[in-house]
């Protein structure tokens, strides 16, 4: 998700010696996708295609025997779950209308997912009976890329404690935990 993507439509006359004329190159971009619109370009240069949302025409005056015309554009990737997003062009030759060729390349989408690591410490070392103690849970995404959603942090005191319940704090704020005697978990 977020990602750009570059398309190319390359179509070309097969017949030597021929003109094809007023071919019509099509793309509706699936859901998934969103159209930069001015990113549409033919032959590397900037045109303008008859855009309608996320849906564009190009028609190409000659296609001449032998020849090939690119159609590139960029679509950003909108979709949020994985799977794959598979483009379909279709291009008509106004002589076959009847048959047009219809292009497509799947794109797999693929949702970065996070890497967990936790660390507790304490403010002492060591401690008298009755004294605080203040244990610091600190949770990290490290992997650069995914978001971790719903992470929930446990723990249990060990036997010698009391828990202060009141003393649960997420990020330096005081947090509404889950506690039942000397454990708690925060969502």
């Amino acid at each position: 998700p977020g990602d750009t993507v570059v398309y190319t439509i390359a179509v070309k006359n097969t017949v030597e010696n021929s003109v094809s004329k007023d071919v019509v190159v099509q793309d509706d971009l699936p859901e998934g996708l969103e159209l930069d619109s001015s990113s549409i370009k033919l032959n590397g240069e900037v045109i303008n295609a008859n855009v309608n949302g996320n849906n564009f025409t190009v028609t190409l005056p000659e296609v001449r025997g032998g020849t090939i015309h690119r159609v590139t554009f960029s679509a950003k990737v909108v979709a949020t779950e994985e799977g794959v997003i598979n483009n379909i062009a279709v291009v008509t030759d106004p002589e076959d209308p009847e048959n047009p060729t219809t292009p497509e390349v799947p794109v797999e989408v693929v949702v970065p997912t996070g890497k967990l690591v936790a660390e507790k410490t304490s403010d002492k070392a060591l401690v008298k009976p009755s004294e605080m103690v203040t244990y610091t849970i600190t949770a990290r995404n490290i992997s650069g890329e995914g978001t971790l959603k719903d992470v929930v942090v446990q723990d249990a005191l060990p036997e010698g404690t009391v828990l202060d319940p009141s003393s649960i704090q997420l990020n330096g704020q005081s947090v509404q935990a889950e506690v039942s005697g000397n454990s708690f978990s925060v969502t």
